[in-house]
C-alpha cells in the first residue's frame, strides 16, 4: 500500500514537473501573440517616441512577471493532453479578451477595470449600441495575425523537450514574486501626460489588478475611528451608526451676490453631458470651444476649480441634489435600499416648489429613475416619453435627443408651467459617444473656424482633426444652450431664476493630461438677480452646491431647511484667490474604490500625486500627506460601507425634519473647521521673467496671517543641479493679502538649459511653506 502511494506521489511530481517543462517551451507563442496585439495597440493609439516603447514594454514585462503563476495555474490541465487543441482554444479566448480591453482603450482612452462589473447587462448592451463601433480593416488583420502566430507556435513547441526544462519553472516564478516589488509609478513616467501613461499601461494587468482591488475587504469602522470623521461630518470620533450624520452649519455664501426678490426664486440646472474645464471657459488647455458660455461665465458666478466627484454620469445627481456618498457603485444604483435622506428636490418641494426634470435619454440607465422616484419627482420627461410623439431626428446620437432638439422640446413644455417657484433639472446627452448629431459637417467647418479665432497655429490642427467628432459635438452643444437661454428670456419667471449650469463629468474620449482633469467641470450661476458677476478661484466641489442653495434660501426667503444632514460638503468656497479647504471624495468609475482630493494632494489607486494651483495633477512621493489622505480614505470607505450595510443615512426623524433659519447655531462652527478653514495658504502667481529681475505676486489664500517667509529664488540646471539662489527680506501676508514684488535674478545664471523656481520659502532653512512655480526656462527671458 506504501508502495503505491510513493509511485502515486512520483507520477503526480512528474505530471507537474512535464507540465512545467512543456509549459517553458509554448510560453514564446503566447509572448509574441500578446506582442503583435500589443504592437497595434500603440500604433493605432497615436504617434510613438523610444521613451513611449520602452515605458511600455517596462510595464508588459513587469505585468507579464506578475499574472505568469495565474497564467500557469490556468494552462497546467491542459499541458498534458497529446494534442494542443485545448490549450490553444483557452489562450484564443484569452487573447481575444486582450483585443477587446485594447480596443475598448482605443474608444474610451481609459483602461477598462472593475467597472465592468458596476453595469447591469441591459446597460452594458446600450453602452455597446452608443459605443462608435466600426470594422477596420487593420485590427481584423492583426487579430488573426495574432491568432495564427499564437496557434503557428503552440504546434511547433508541442513535442519532446529535455528532461530537465522544467526546472527554469522556479526562476520564473521567483521573478514573478519580486515583479511585484517593482513600483509601476515611477520616475520614468514623470513628464509623460495622462493619455501617454494610460497608453503605456498594460490592458490586461489593469484589469486583474483592479478585480484584485474590488475584492479587497473594506475596513471596519473601529479599525478607523482614529483616522477622524468621514467627509462632512464634524470632526470628532465616527458615530457607528450614522457616521455621515452632523447638524447643517453651512453659512448662507451666496446671498451677498444676489438681489432680494418678492418671492423665492426658481432653480434651473443644466447638467452638460461630458462638459469639461479643459475645453470651455477662460484659459482652457485645449482652447474653449464654448464661446456662448464663455459670454454667460462673463455674467454670472464662475467656478474655475469646480470638481465633479464622479467620472461617468453614474453619480451626479445624488452629489448634485443630494452631497451624498457613492455607496459601491454609486448611492443611486442601490435602488429600493437607497436609505432615506433629504436632498435638494424633497426639502424644496416641502416648502412648495414643483419639481420637474428632463432628459434625452433612457432615466432607467445609471438608475436615474429610481433616484427621482426617491425625492417625490413626479414629473419625468426622457426619451421614452418624448418618442410617443417625436421621432429621433435622422443622424441622432444613438443615446437619445439631439440637445438642440431636446432643448426646444422643454423650452415648449417649460412656457406651459406656472408662474411659481420650481427646481427644474435637465441633462443633455449628444456630448457622447458616438459624437453624431443632425447637420455635422456644418460644425465640423465651424470647429476650424475656433481654431482660427482662438488663434492656435496650423501646427497643432491635426490633434483636433483626429478629433473632430468630439469637437463639432461641443459646438453644436454651445449653440443649443444659446438658443435655449435666449429663449427662457421670454418665460415669464425668468428675471426671478437662479440658473445653475456644469458638467457631470469631462467625457473621457479625448486625451487627458492628469488624473483630476476627468474631474475638472465648470460650474456658472447665472441669474437676471444677481448684482454683478464674479469669477472665483477656490476650489469646491458638486458635493457643496445643495447645502450652499438651501443656506441662502433658508436665510434670505425663510424656506425651512433640515437641521442634521448628511451632506460631504461644506457648501461653496466663494474665495478669489486657489486655494482647497475641502476633502472631496473622488469615484472615477462605477466599480472602483474612491480616491481622496484634499488640500494640495490627491490619492487614488494608493499613487500620491501634488495638485498644482490649476488643479493640474502630477505623481509625488511624501510619505506624511500620504498616510494623512489614506487614514482620510479608510475613514470614508468604512462610513460609506457602514451605511450600505445598515441601510441608514440619518435617524428616521430626522428625514423629514425643516426648520427655520438660526443664525446663532449656523455660526457655531467647531474649533477643528475654524482652524482648518483659518490655514495659511501661501502661494506664487503671476510669474514675470524680465533680463535681470522677476515679477512675481505672492498670495495668503489662508484665513489666517502667514509666518515670516522669503521670496526665495532657485536656478538649476537641465539635470535639476542647483546653480544658484537669491531670497527676498523677510515678510508676513495677512489672511487674503497678496504683494507684488520685484526680485533681482542670481548672478552667474547664463545657459540656454537653465530654469528658475519662485517659492515662499522658510527664512531660518529654506523649506518650502507653499506653492510655487516651477522649472520655468530662462532662455524665455
Amino acid at each position: 500500500m506504501s508502495e503505491n502511494r510513493t509511485d502515486a506521489t512520483a507520477a503526480e511530481a512528474l505530471s507537474w514537473s512535464r507540465a512545467a517543462g512543456r509549459f517553458i517551451f509554448v510560453l514564446p507563442a503566447w509572448l509574441a501573440a500578446v506582442c503583435v496585439v500589443r504592437v497595434g495597440e500603440l500604433l493605432a493609439g497615436g504617434a510613438l517616441d523610444g521613451r513611449l516603447m520602452l515605458s511600455a514594454a517596462g510595464f508588459d514585462a513587469v505585468d507579464f512577471l506578475r499574472w505568469l503563476p495565474l497564467l500557469f495555474l490556468s494552462a497546467w490541465p491542459l499541458l498534458r493532453r497529446p494534442s494542443p487543441w485545448p490549450l490553444a482554444l483557452l489562450w484564443s479566448l484569452l487573447l481575444l479578451a486582450q483585443m477587446a480591453l485594447s480596443s475598448y482603450f482605443l474608444v474610451a482612452r481609459t483602461p477598462l477595470g472593475s467597472d465592468l462589473f458596476g453595469y447591469s447587462w441591459e446597460e452594458i448592451l446600450a453602452t455597446v449600441r452608443g459605443a462608435d463601433v466600426r470594422v477596420h480593416v487593420a485590427p481584423l488583420l492583426e487579430g488573426l495575425l495574432a491568432l495564427a502566430v499564437l496557434w503557428a507556435g503552440l504546434w511547433l513547441a508541442w513535442r519532446p523537450w529535455p528532461r530537465r526544462s522544467w526546472r527554469t519553472a522556479p526562476v520564473l516564478l521567483g521573478l514573478a514574486g519580486l515583479a511585484w516589488l517593482l513600483p509601476l509609478h515611477g520616475g520614468w513616467l514623470q513628464g509623460l501626460d495622462l493619455d501617454s501613461r494610460l497608453r503605456v499601461q498594460d490592458k490586461a494587468g489593469f484589469f486583474l489588478e483592479s478585480l484584485a482591488q474590488m475584492l479587497q475587504p473594506t475596513p471596519s469602522l473601529p479599525a478607523v475611528a482614529a483616522a477622524g470623521a468621514a467627509p462632512g461630518a464634524e470632526a470628532a470620533p465616527l458615530n457607528p451608526d450614522y457616521p455621515f450624520l452632523h447638524p447643517d452649519r453651512t453659512p448662507d455664501v451666496l446671498g451677498q451676490y444676489f438681489s432680494p426678490a418678492g418671492r423665492p426664486p426658481s432653480l434651473v440646472f443644466v447638467v452638460v453631458e461630458g462638459l469639461g474645464r479643459d475645453f470651455s471657459g477662460p484659459n482652457a488647455r485645449l482652447g474653449s470651444f464654448t464661446p456662448f458660455l464663455d459670454e454667460l461665465a462673463g455674467r454670472s458666478l464662475y467656478f474655475d476649480h469646480f470638481i465633479a466627484p464622479q467620472g461617468r454620469t453614474f453619480g451626479v445627481l445624488p452629489s448634485l441634489f443630494g452631497s451624498l456618498p457613492f455607496g459601491e457603485r454609486g448611492f443611486a444604483d442601490l435602488g429600493s435600499r437607497m436609505p432615506a435622506h433629504p436632498d435638494l428636490f424633497s426639502v424644496l418641494r416641502s416648502n412648495g416648489y414643483d419639481a420637474r426634470f428632463y432628459n434625452g435619454t433612457n432615466l432607467d440607465f445609471d438608475s436615474e429613475r429610481a433616484y427621482l422616484n426617491r425625492q417625490g419627482v413626479s414629473k419625468l420627461h426622457d426619451l421614452l416619453w418624448y418618442q410617443r410623439d417625436h421621432a429621433l431626428p435622422a443622424g441622432s446620437n444613438s443615446w437619445g435627443f439631439p440637445d438642440a432638439d431636446l432643448l426646444r422640446l422643454i423650452l415648449a413644455d417649460e412656457a406651459k408651467q406656472p408662474d411659481a417657484p420650481g427646481i427644474v433639472a435637465l441633462q443633455t446627452i449628444t456630448m457622447h459617444t458616438d459624437y453624431h448629431f443632425p447637420d455635422q459637417e456644418r460644425y465640423r467647418a465651424r470647429v476650424l473656424e475656433r481654431l482660427r479665432e482662438l488663434k492656435i497655429p496650423e501646427s497643432r490642427w491635426q490633434y483636433y482633426r483626429d478629433n473632430i467628432d468630439i469637437f463639432s459635438t461641443v459646438v453644436y452643444t454651445d449653440d443649443a444652450l444659446r438658443e435655449f437661454f435666449t429663449g427662457l428670456q421670454a418665460l415669464p419667471g425668468h428675471a426671478n431664476t437662479v440658473y445653475i449650469i456644469t458638467g457631470d463629468h469631462r467625457l473621457p474620449e479625448l486625451p487627458m493630461a492628469d488624473v483630476l482633469e476627468r474631474h475638472h467641470v465648470p460650474l456658472l450661476i447665472y441669474s437676471p438677480l444677481l448684482k454683478a458677476p464674479a469669477r472665483i478661484r477656490a476650489v469646491s466641489s458638486q458635493f457643496d452646491i445643495a447645502p450652499s442653495l438651501l443656506a441662502w434660501l433658508s436665510h434670505s426667503y425663510g424656506l425651512r431647511t433640515p437641521p442634521q444632514a448628511a451632506w460631504l460638503g461644506k457648501g461653496l468656497d466663494m474665495f478669489d484667490a486657489y486655494r482647497n479647504l475641502r476633502d472631496i471624495p473622488v469615484k472615477p468609475v462605477k466599480g472602483e474604490a474612491p480616491g481622496m482630493l484634499s488640500g494640495d494632494w490627491y490619492l487614488l489607486r494608493g499613487q500620491l500625486y501634488r495638485v498644482s494651483s490649476q488643479l493640474a495633477a502630477e505623481a509625488a512621493s511624501d510619505a506624511e500627506a500620504q498616510a494623512r489622505l489614506q487614514a482620510k480614505l479608510a475613514a470614508f470607505d468604512a462610513a460609506n460601507q457602514q451605511m450600505v450595510a445598515s441601510g441608514r443615512l440619518l435617524p428616521p426623524e430626522a428625514v423629514d425634519q425643516l426648520v427655520a433659519w438660526d443664525a446663532e447655531k449656523r455660526n457655531a462652527v467647531p474649533a477643528a473647521a475654524t482652524e482648518a478653514s483659518a490655514a495659511v495658504n501661501l502661494q506664487v502667481r503671476d510669474v514675470q521673467l524680465e533680463k535681470s529681475h522677476v515679477n512675481a505676486t505672492f498670495t495668503n489664500a489662508g484665513g489666517r496671517s502667514s509666518k515670516p517667509f522669503v521670496a526665495l529664488l532657485v536656478v538649476t540646471d537641465a539635470a535639476g543641479r542647483e546653480l544658484a539662489e537669491a531670497g527676498s527680506t523677510p515678510l508676513q501676508l495677512a489672511a487674503g493679502e497678496s504683494r507684488a514684488l520685484r526680485l533681482s535674478l542670481p548672478a552667474h545664471i547664463a545657459g540656454k538649459d537653465n530654469y528658475l523656481s519662485v517659492v515662499p520659502a522658510d527664512p531660518a532653512s529654506g523649506k518650502h511653506m507653499g506653492e510655487g512655480v516651477f522649472h520655468l526656462p530662462l532662455e524665455s527671458r
